[in-house]
């Protein structure tokens, strides 16, 4: 590394008494320079494999403070046979990173311990921010990242005090399969002391595809997630809850879901595909801390939910707010009536035919299409001044260019072509009493034409 040298691991099995370290030790002061390193391997056949002397979990690659480094090309094991201890990740890349490139890596059934309340371990990357570490975030790609039977496919957890509110600069760019795993992607963002500025961005860019994992994609509390997520199923959901050995993932949690997400803020997330048999295909709102915000979101998820296709997440009186939220007809019969309270200001779409938002403003028409739904001969645009409805059916007199239906959908008054009024109030009056009051009738260049004058009372 000292000498900038790359390296080649030949095909075969290379065990690591411990964890491989690539960084700067604990504690460092700067960025370890790597000096463009690549260790490369020659793919699935080259497997690095950690067993720590004491029986108990270590990573496979410990990157602690690096930058300018590249691996490609490995694939990556851990034995453990002590749970008592911690569990082993394939790549460990903690406080503070830059310029690092991790390509074609493969991570099979990496071992974790169950400690009740999370689960240590067992994740294939994973990027890791500790609260006292002040170097810089900056670039990380992941390129061509398998993950089977493991924890997470793909894991973030922020510091958001220092990826938001210091000089950090973070830009994480991954593109994963997850087969198999308790969740194929995991972000999330801890030590929240906000506001943080409107436009916050923790710069993360998913693009997924899981397969057959307990949850597809897990958020909690993040600014700045794009996430486009590609559900494949092949199992049932009993065999879904289960790890590589047979057992639950996690004795605490056994609920399968499409999606979790609480407080995703300012992001961009797109989960679709076919989930299968599930608990909730989404699961959707904000954790007590910080309410979700100003996101978009579009669903499309076939399959079969058997609690709930959409599960709303209110803590503190927040679910999500000035948000865009589009749900697809195979996703779920509605979207949730607590999403649609006018506090959140969101916009909800459903399906092809339902639109519901505070404001909206167009530059041109709002037209309505004939049963071709092409041709449109009805229209509401802006007039001189005022709100105008035209028909461009053709010139007769009697055509219907705005009318007024009663609740059960009868015409009952109509303006026409002509200008003229028609209205089905009429009554048959044969004697009028006293005038009451007139209105005035204007032309439209405003000019008064007469009165209409207004009875107390008739007789027929």
């Amino acid at each position: 590394m000292a000498n900038g040298f790359d390296l080649k691991i030949p095909a075969g099995r290379y065990k690591i008494s411990g964890n491989w370290s690539l960084g700067a030790a604990l504690g460092a002061a700067a960025l370890r320079d790597c000096k463009g390193v690549t260790i490369h391997g020659d793919g699935p056949d080259t497997v690095i494999f950690s067993q720590a002397l004491d029986g108990k979990g270590a990573d496979v690659i410990q990157i602690n403070s690096a930058k300018n480094l590249r691996i490609r090309h490995l694939a990556l094991e851990s034995v453990v046979v002590d749970f008592t201890g911690a569990g082993s990740n394939g790549i460990s890349i903690t406080n503070g990173f830059d310029n690092i490139l991790i390509e074609d890596i493969f991570c099979k059934n990496l071992p974790y311990v169950d400690k009740t309340t999370y689960l240590d371990g067992g994740k294939a990357i994973t990027v890791q921010s500790d609260v006292a570490s002040t170097l810089n975030h900056g670039v990380l790609r992941v390129e061509s990242l398998y993950a089977l039977g493991c924890v997470y496919g793909f894991n973030v957890d922020a510091t958001l005090d220092k990826w938001l509110g210091g000089t950090m600069s973070p830009s994480i760019i991954a593109d994963v399969f997850a087969d198999s795993c308790y969740s194929g992607i995991a972000i999330s963002g801890f030590a929240v002391t906000p506001p943080f500025p409107d436009s916050s961005s923790c710069n993360v860019k998913i693009k997924a595809t899981c397969k057959d994992c307990q949850t597809a994609i897990t958020i909690v509390r993040f600014y700045g997630l794009s996430a486009d997520v590609t559900i494949l199923n092949t199992k049932t959901i009993a065999n879904k809850r289960l790890n590589p050995d047979g057992g639950p993932w996690s004795t605490a949690d056994n609920v399968v879901y499409g999606i979790y997400a609480t407080s995703p803020i300012n992001s961009l997330i797109n989960v679709k595909g076919f989930i299968g048999e599930c608990d909730y295909k989404i699961t959707l709102g904000s954790v007590l801390d910080i309410k979700g915000d100003n996101n978009q979101i579009l669903f499309d998820i076939g399959g079969t939910s058997l609690v709930s296709d959409i599960d709303p997440i209110i803590a503190g009186g927040n679910l999500l707010s000035n948000s865009m939220i589009e749900v697809s007809n195979a996703t779920a019969a509605s979207i949730p009536n607590d999403f649609y309270t006018p506090s959140y200001n969101n916009v909800l779409i459903y399906g092809t035919s339902n639109i519901t938002s505070k404001s909206l403003v167009l530059r041109d028409f709002l037209g309505f299409s004939e049963s071709d739904g092409v041709t449109c001969n009805y229209k509401l645009k802006r007039g001189d001044f005022s709100l105008a409805a035209q028909q461009t059916l053709g010139g007769t007199p009697t055509l219907r260019i705005f009318e007024y239906q009663n609740n059960a959908g009868t015409a009952v008054t109509a303006i026409l072509n002509n200008g003229s009024l028609s209205t089905s109030a009429l009554n048959t009056a044969a004697t009028v009493a006293t005038i009451k009051a007139v209105m005035v009738i204007y032309d439209l260049s405003g000019a008064i034409v007469g009165y209409v004058p207004v009875y107390t009372s008739y007789a027929t």
